[in-house]
């Protein structure tokens, strides 16, 4: 079954990680996701009224490091 997703830069990555079994390749998955919700997170860090935004923190209470928000 395929679903459009709404934001498919992270959502993607975030999908092949939550079925993946072995350890080796979920380590490497999950970062690829880290990866890819950080990058979005950071474009989104000036609109603080967002739906995606809230959609990046709320499920996963993520944590974004300083240090990825003030890079350029």
């Amino acid at each position: 079954m395929n679903v459009a997703l709404k934001y498919p830069s992270w959502q993607e990555p975030l999908a092949a990680a939550i079925p993946e079994f072995n350890p080796q390749r979920l380590l490497v998955k999950a970062h690829k996701a880290e990866e890819a919700i950080a990058i979005r997170f950071k474009e989104l860090s000036s609109d603080t009224d967002n739906e995606e935004r809230r959609l990046l923190l709320t499920p996963f209470k993520l944590e974004v490091p300083l240090s990825c928000l003030n890079e350029s």
